[in-house]
């Protein structure tokens, strides 16, 4: 699984970026040495305790916390509580999909965010972006904390688990 992953990585990332570039390279903004933690480190300290046992259920923690130059949008406890009886019948695999479809291969913070853009996910599918009244959504998904910086890039907590189709 993880060489599946890793391999696809490469072939995103090989392609056309889905945002446009920072200034500083489109990596996040550098901070002292060892400010910054790994998505899962920052997912567990923000309390999204059920992201984190996503991810290691689907045994991609390591992977994702490996990953640079990356977005990824964070489904709260609340968002896994609101779909727990489908994400209880979900395969490994199945379940990688689902988080892999939460994870864009560039690094975006909020101000990289352009109203009706379409994003290509890890997963493959795509997600749009709506920007109405200073607010972000990601498809269905209030983004409710933006811009949390980590050493792959960016986290956007989002209210809601995104589905692929």
């Amino acid at each position: 699984m993880k060489t599946s992953f890793i391999t696809f990585l490469g072939l995103c990332a090989a392609g056309a970026q889905a945002f446009p570039q920072h200034s500083h390279g489109g990596m996040a903004p550098p901070a002292p040495m060892g400010a910054l933690k790994s998505a899962s480190e920052t997912a567990q300290a923000a309390g999204l305790t059920s992201l984190v046992s996503a991810l290691t259920s689907a045994g991609l923690a390591a992977t994702v916390d490996g990953l640079k130059d990356v977005t990824i949008f964070a489904p709260t406890n609340a968002a896994f509580d609101a779909i727990a009886s489908t994400t209880k019948t979900l395969s490994k695999d199945a379940l990688g999909n689902v988080l892999k479809y939460h994870v864009v291969p560039t690094t975006a913070f909020s101000k990289d965010l352009k109203d009706g853009q379409v994003v290509k996910t890890l997963q493959g599918g795509s997600l749009t972006v709506k920007i109405m009244n200073g607010k972000v959504m990601v498809n269905n998904a209030n983004v409710v904390k933006a811009d949390v910086a980590i050493t792959g890039g960016v986290v956007h907590v989002i209210d809601a688990v995104l589905l692929p189709k």
